[in-house]
């Protein structure tokens, strides 16, 4: 018997309370996770390319049915969360002024990126003749130098931000990225923000180069700072900031070495604090030691140094690093994934989408190797990491970050590494290598490139770390090799008999990460069929596929 189909779905029969509530929680942006999740290389604030989707949601909605309808063209407090830079771009004048219409006076939500002088002759126009109601204020300024291929004036560029001098009775977030020092003075001078006024509900304040009228800094709960300010003076301006929650610190102040200690600034309730975009050593190592944050207090230092640090100087920042380290890690021990990555004569050490801290790959010959990082090693912060990836970036001596690498991760069973890595462990001698990760199951080789140099030596470094893992009582399990291309595409026939149970995986075409294994080919050694490990016989088989130029990885067929 056929359902009936007289009956209406349940969501239509709810309340129309409980529908608008439900419309309503459709377009909440969490702008904490935008601030949050930078790139740690640029350390930029981020919104999701493209928009939030949160308007087509509602214009799709609001089509669906006439109470649906009714309900949307009713709900001015709706739209004013919907101006969504990106997605009203892509739409005509028409429907983006019929959006700015449906808001009514209602309190307004603006974000997205400024590429293009589409986007700035609507966005900036709507600001000021709005600026009275905006509550949310996120927008990113991707260059639109490349995009005009004009620059403004300062005049004109001051003009156009110019509505940042009036009252905003309804702020509660700003976070204004300028994409150069030279944009940076469009922008109102600090004294001249808000007219002067200490907006009364701000609790959020990220502006390029600009520091928070003192009036507003009781209540801010997250700072963003990129102003080149005197260290003194920016503890002093914190020690007038109790609530804040999150703390961003993107250009370095300005520190004198071996001056003496900082004022102290206790922030109870401080959960982040981020530093990068060049900030020193000395400058993070003069906060970190002058900071008393909640213990919960999560760091991100994505730090790097050109220069062999000074011995005082790293000591200042060792011992700073370690007030916010312990008790965190005590909370929070990384418990799945530790990625190391090799930054000139640092290592960057990240666990999670924020805990990052770095080390000195070369520490001062004066003090012993990164001693926090061995009181770490000791207190079994990541004995129960299960993968570990180790990236080279920039480092032209991979073997600096040998001394911090063995016995920090005795539970990992997986190893995801470069040939240039693995060969630098393979320096190691036969005593420690028998302690190196000694649960690893799974080695995964990711070359980046692949390099047609490397091609002639005897055996890649990922075979030769096989066999001295057999040899010590120690053999893996599976071996990914990933996209073969990048990987030493030689004959491995020779596993069926060397290493009998072994499963190699492989794929023939690029596999992003984050797109699982579906690509992936397998065979365990020893099943009978070597042949399907002769991966050079199938590199010239792909040669005669001209659609394998993969991903702009180049192939060079005259090698082979």
């Amino acid at each position: 018997m056929q359902p009936s189909t007289d009956k209406a779905p349940p969501i239509s029969v709810l309340h129309e309370d409980l529908l608008f509530n439900i419309f309503f929680e459709n377009t909440y942006l969490d702008f904490d996770n935008f601030e949050s999740s930078f790139d740690t290389f640029f350390f930029r604030e981020r919104i999701p390319d493209g928009g939030t989707e949160a308007l087509i949601t509602a214009q799709h909605c609001s089509l669906v049915s006439r109470q649906w309808r009714s309900i949307y063209l009713s709900s001015p407090s709706i739209w004013g969360r919907l101006i969504s830079v990106d997605d009203l771009k892509r739409k005509t004048e028409n429907w983006r002024n019929e959006v700015m219409a449906r808001t009514g006076e209602a309190s307004l939500w603006v974000y997205g990126h400024l590429r293009d002088d589409e986007t700035l002759h609507f966005v900036f126009p709507f600001l000021e003749q709005n600026w009275a109601r905006v509550q949310m204020l996120f927008l990113i300024d991707n260059n639109p130098l490349e995009a005009t291929q004009t620059r403004l004036t300062l005049a004109d560029g001051q003009k156009r931000w110019a509505f940042l001098k009036e009252p905003a009775p309804q702020l509660q977030r700003i976070c204004i990225t300028m994409s150069s020092p030279m944009d940076e003075a469009y922008l109102p001078p600090a004294r001249t923000l808000f007219s002067n006024n200490a907006p009364p509900l701000l609790r959020h304040f990220a502006v390029s180069d600009r520091i928070p009228q003192i009036l507003s800094r009781r209540n801010l709960s997250s700072l963003s700072l990129s102003s080149k300010i005197p260290t003194e003076e920016f503890l002093k301006m914190l020690q007038e900031m109790p609530e804040l929650l999150s703390l961003k610190i993107s250009g370095d102040l300005i520190s004198k070495p071996n001056q003496e200690a900082c004022a102290r600034v206790i922030l109870p309730k401080l959960r982040m604090l981020f530093f990068g975009g060049g900030v020193s050593f000395l400058t993070a190592g003069t906060i970190l030691q002058s900071i008393t944050p909640s213990s919960d207090c999560c760091l991100c230092a994505p730090l790097e140094s050109e220069r062999l640090l000074d011995s005082g100087e790293y000591k200042q920042y060792e011992t700073g690093l370690a007030t916010f380290v312990l008790p965190y890690l005590s909370l929070h021990p990384p418990l799945s994934a530790v990625t190391l990555t090799l930054r000139n004569s640092c290592v960057v050490l990240q666990s999670g989408p924020a805990f990052v801290i770095t080390f000195s790959a070369r520490p001062p010959s004066v003090s012993s190797p990164a001693p926090l990082l061995k009181v770490l090693i000791c207190s079994g912060a990541f004995s129960n990491v299960s993968t570990v990836r180790v990236e080279n970036t920039w480092s032209t001596s991979p073997q600096d970050f040998i001394h911090i690498f063995p016995e920090a991760f005795p539970s990992a069973t997986t190893l995801i590494a470069t040939d240039d890595i693995i060969q630098t462990l393979l320096q190691l001698d036969r005593n420690r290598m028998s302690t190196l990760l000694p649960s690893l199951v799974t080695l995964e080789v990711r070359n980046g490139t692949y390099s047609p140099g490397d091609h002639g030596v005897k055996e890649s470094p990922h075979e030769q770390f096989l066999k001295l893992r057999k040899d010590l009582g120690l053999p893996l399990s599976v071996l990914n090799l990933g996209f073969i291309v990048n990987n030493f595409p030689v004959d491995l026939d020779y596993f069926e008999l060397e290493h009998p149970g072994l499963l190699v995986k492989w794929s023939l075409k690029f596999v992003s990460e984050f797109k699982g294994n579906s690509n992936f080919e397998e065979y365990r050694c020893g099943d009978g069929h070597p042949e399907r490990l002769r991966f050079a016989s199938l590199i010239m088989e792909l040669r005669e596929e001209p659609e394998n130029m993969l991903f702009g990885v180049y192939i060079d067929w005259n090698y082979y």
